[in-house]
């Protein structure tokens, strides 16, 4: 491997670690409401200039990238591609009218808007996971975007999927089971008299004590302030348990737009006429920031006060913290989608696989340390280590399976 791979995997793979915990720093701060967009807003400005700096970056665009850039701009007017039974296949699940009607020649404008139509949502979704479920359980579900890609191109498409494609399917699904049933409310248990009390609120108070003095009074007083405390934690937990699983179901469905994206703009960039990758993640990039941008002017920011001044209050936000927090992830949106690129071009998904899962790893272990105090489901525990075990190899054997449709053309999340 030489020192430009492994230069592009540090960079893929730090930056993806370093977006993932700047988000997680800005929910923390207050300011990382998902009903916001700022935090999307940001990242698809990174994304944006991607197209803006291949030269200085030793090249971006191969020869044959720009031969198509060439021919794409001089048949702009008549440019189409064909989204879907590409060759003739159809998946098991593609009624054959709709494959008819998606086998018909699209401008590929048109697959780009519909591509950040599911870029958009998948990111909302993931946003609204994040700031539920934390970093650690959101970077160990969404690692199943890979295998979401692949069984969409098989249902739609007709791609096929490899027996061992089909074990790591299993293990990354143990693994997200593993994710969901070990995530509790609060790492702190009640204290065992509080327990206690909750468990037998009779036993907290005599039921009978007619002759009873100061002493015994306020005895039975504390057992019912314990027995309340008791309830009361037990309901934060059963609070907390349900934002958790609220945030892993927010998560999954994130996953599964953005492996319905990526079976997309693998059709696209199947095509003949489809324009260079770092164009195309330039172009989503752009038309994605218009749009969460209209939602900003005419949303977020007549609410400022109500949606980000007052939250950042109530958590003691520090304003320092919050540029910084946005700053690094538009910067670290472009590098990671430079690095993507890079490895995808001389690699495949096999090494970028490898990375996605040192990432789910590598997000879960720094979460741990930073945050296990704010959140419980940041903490690590043992079944959360055998998740991201679990997920981590099931990536790995997946992406070394050489999946045939490893080639999404936009950056991994």
């Amino acid at each position: 491997m030489d020192s430009t791979t492994v230069a592009s995997s540090l960079v893929y793979l730090v930056t993806g670690v370093l977006t993932t915990v700047a988000h997680q720093i800005l929910v923390y701060q207050g300011v990382g409401s998902p009903n916001t967009l700022l935090v999307p807003f940001f990242n698809y400005c990174g994304m944006a200039l991607v197209e803006l700096v291949p030269s200085a970056c030793g090249g971006l665009e191969s020869a044959a990238d720009a031969s198509a850039a060439r021919k794409a701009k001089q048949g702009a007017s008549a440019e189409r591609t064909v989204v879907g039974d590409l060759g003739g296949r159809i998946g098991p699940c593609m009624p054959r009218s709709i494959a008819a009607a998606l086998s018909r020649p699209v401008s590929t404008w048109t697959v780009i808007a519909a591509s950040v139509a599911l870029d958009l949502c998948g990111f909302t979704a993931g946003n609204a996971g994040l700031s539920l479920a934390g970093s650690g359980v959101f970077q160990v579900v969404h690692a199943s975007v890979v295998v979401f890609a692949a069984l969409f191109a098989w249902l739609l498409r007709g791609r096929s999927i490899s027996s061992r494609q089909w074990i790591a399917i299993a293990l990354i699904t143990a693994g997200l089971v593993i994710s969901a049933t070990g995530s509790g409310g609060t790492a702190h248990a009640p204290p065992p008299e509080a327990a206690a009390a909750v468990a037998a609120p009779d036993a907290a108070v005599p039921a009978e004590a007619p002759e009873a003095d100061a002493g015994t009074a306020d005895a039975a007083s504390g057992g019912v302030v314990e027995a309340d405390m008791g309830a009361t934690a037990a309901a934060d937990d059963a609070a907390a348990a349900a934002g958790i699983g609220a945030g892993i179901v927010f998560t999954l469905l994130g996953s599964v737009l953005y492996g319905l994206n990526y079976s997309l703009l693998d059709a696209l960039s199947s095509a003949p006429t489809a324009p260079p990758q770092g164009r195309l993640a330039s172009s989503i990039g752009s038309w994605a920031a218009a749009a969460v941008a209209l939602w900003v002017a005419g949303y977020t920011l007549p609410r400022w006060g109500e949606l980000i001044e007052e939250p950042a209050a109530r958590a003691g936000g520090d304003q320092s913290i919050m540029v910084t927090g946005f700053v690094l992830i538009a910067v670290s949106a472009l590098a990671h989608s430079l690095a993507y690129f890079r490895l995808l071009r001389g690699h495949g998904a096999v090494v970028i696989g490898v990375l996605q899962a040192l990432r789910a790893a590598a997000v879960f272990l720094v979460g741990s340390a930073l945050f296990c105090g704010f959140q419980e489901s940041q903490c690590l525990t043992v079944p959360r280590g055998g998740a991201v075990v679990l997920v981590s190899i099931g990536v790995v054997i997946f992406a070394s399976a050489k999946v045939k449709t490893e080639t999404a053309p936009t950056p991994a999340d």
